[in-house]
């Protein structure tokens, strides 16, 4: 409340209201979890409604930043560095890198210097079949593959344009 310098009939200050902020009007929502549809509440329409709104501002500030470092990187090219004076500092660089796909072919012109020039590494990855195994209590080997593994439980939440359910 604010209260006014100029006194009432009475003499005493007047307080004066704040014009009310108007009702926000959010279209309807439906939650689907597990195959059920219920009505989402407000409160949980307003977050998602906020939500896509900050990731479409992002978005844009995404392009036009790019389209920024762009105009910066063809003006000043690779090694160059821009300071403003209190506010910041911009410096451009390039790099490389290096994807060997073909390393039959490599190893061949390398010949017995391919194992010394050239890093090899293996990646494990479970098919589907195998991680039902680990997760089916009632598999014999679930336990003893369990230990074999580490699990992790993650969710994600993703903005995409509405449609209804």
């Amino acid at each position: 409340m604010l209260k006014s310098f100029f006194p009432s009939k009475s003499g005493a200050p007047t307080e004066i209201k704040a014009p009310a902020e108007p009702v926000r009007q959010l279209p309807a929502g439906q939650i689907e979890n597990d195959g059920f549809i219920t009505s989402a509440d407000q409160d949980l329409i307003a977050l998602a409604c906020d939500g896509w709104a900050l990731k479409q501002q992002i978005d844009d500030l995404q392009k036009q930043l790019k389209a920024i470092t762009d105009r910066l990187q063809t003006s000043l090219g690779a090694g160059a560095a821009l300071a403003v004076d209190g506010v910041c500092r911009v410096t451009v660089s390039n790099r490389q890198t290096f994807k060997l796909v073909d390393p039959g072919r490599c190893e061949a012109l390398l010949g017995g210097r391919f194992a010394d020039l050239v890093s090899t590494s293996v990646e494990y990855t479970p098919t589907d079949k195998l991680k039902e195994m680990v997760l089916d209590g009632d598999h014999p080997l679930s336990n003893g593959l369990r230990g074999c593994f580490v699990l992790k439980d993650s969710a994600s939440v993703t903005f995409r344009p509405g449609k209804a359910l």
